[in-house]
């Protein structure tokens, strides 16, 4: 019974294997079939491949030799330009000669057809007044040459002449400066001016080559004691006054009772003009500084100066550092009610002391602020 049940399935798998089988063995005759048909086919695409492969090759060396005889051709071809350039350039040269020569020649044949048409006796004529007018003048020119030789020595005689006389006269400036600096030293040189001052009084400002040696009246004020000349005013009242001028270059004269008051007003300032233009040569560091104190307002002077102070200052006109450093104590004192004379005094040394120095350190040298 159990044999009989399961023999049909052994016969149906067998079936069933037998079928595979046969068509696995159909499929792989397919697959070989197709195989040796796409191997073919593959084969003759690698044939076409290499040989289009080839083709290119060879028209890539074709194109790269017509590529240099076009190179070849180009450079031929601007040579030939040149050459033709070149000939263009000297055929026009040529042309442009023969064309001035054929002009020359109607000129001339222009010329020579008047000159046919002329009385020939005639231009002998002319021809021997023209040799005649020129032998007359190469008979001047001769004559001239040789007036001009005869000026060219007496020229060498006039310069030389004019040698010795610049000399001389160089000699004899020298011999008058020298003379003019002996009279200025002994005689004094009076400027050219009259300073009339109140009740007649009459002034002349004399200056001396000679050095005198100041001393201050006032202790505050310095003056400059080692100039190489000295002023003295001299009066018709037979009163001389011998000047002095402070660092600030103020003019200060000894006080003298007769003369109090009367003094002619515009004698300061000449006087200080006169010795700023002297003392412009030997103290220019000096005009530096009064420069720029008279640039310098006190209202920047605030680390020296209080607010008050200030006030009183500018109330009475002072403005600068310059109007306060060249006044004397008691002249500061006197101009600015409020201040007294100590005041004046501190008011000075602190400006001097926090100002002007700090100027002097930054402008002068230390010859120039005293310093060894």
């Amino acid at each position: 019974m159990t044999t009989e049940k399961y023999q049909p399935t052994d016969v149906s798998v067998n079936n069933l294997l037998r079928m595979v089988q046969s068509q696995l063995s159909n499929v792989s005759s397919l697959v070989e079939t197709h195989a040796e048909l796409v191997n073919g086919s593959l084969a003759q695409d690698t044939d076409e491949y290499n040989a289009l492969i080839l083709q290119l090759e060879e028209s890539d060396a074709k194109n790269q030799t017509l590529e240099l005889k076009v190179i070849e051709l180009i450079k031929t071809a601007e040579e030939e330009d040149l050459n033709h350039i070149e000939q263009l350039t000297k055929l026009r040269s040529e042309f442009n000669s023969l064309r001035l020569r054929t002009k020359d020649f109607s000129d001339m044949r222009t010329e020579l057809k008047r000159l046919k048409s002329l009385d020939p006796d005639a231009l002998k004529r002319k021809l021997s007044e023209r040799n005649k007018v020129a032998d007359e003048r190469l008979n001047t020119i001769n004559a001239m040459k040789r007036e001009n030789s005869a000026y060219r020595k007496d020229n060498v005689k006039l310069k030389r002449d004019h040698a010795e006389l610049m000399d001389t006269a160089l000699k004899a400036t020298e011999l008058a400066d020298s003379l003019q600096e002996r009279i200025t030293h002994v005689d004094g040189d009076v400027k050219n001016k009259v300073y009339s001052g109140k009740d007649g009084l009459e002034c002349f400002i004399y200056t001396f080559g000679w050095r005198l040696t100041y001393i201050p009246v006032a202790r505050n004020i310095s003056v400059i004691s080692d100039l190489d000349f000295h002023i003295v005013i001299r009066t018709n009242w037979a009163i001389n006054i011998t000047v002095s001028v402070s660092d600030y270059l103020v003019p200060f004269m000894p006080s003298c009772t007769d003369l109090e008051g009367k003094m002619p007003t515009d004698l300061y300032g000449d006087l200080q003009e006169l010795f700023i233009e002297r003392l412009s040569v030997s103290h220019s560091h000096l005009i530096d500084r009064m420069e720029w104190a008279k640039e310098t307002g006190l209202d920047e002077c605030g680390r020296a100066i209080t607010p008050r102070e200030l006030k009183l200052l500018n109330d009475a006109n002072y403005f600068s550092v310059y109007s306060v450093m060249h006044s004397t104590d008691h002249e500061l004192a006197k101009s600015v009610k409020g201040i007294s004379e100590k005041s004046a005094e501190k008011i000075r040394r602190s400006v001097d002391q926090t100002y002007v120095k700090e100027w002097e350190s930054a402008n002068w040298t230390r010859e120039q602020r005293g310093l060894k």
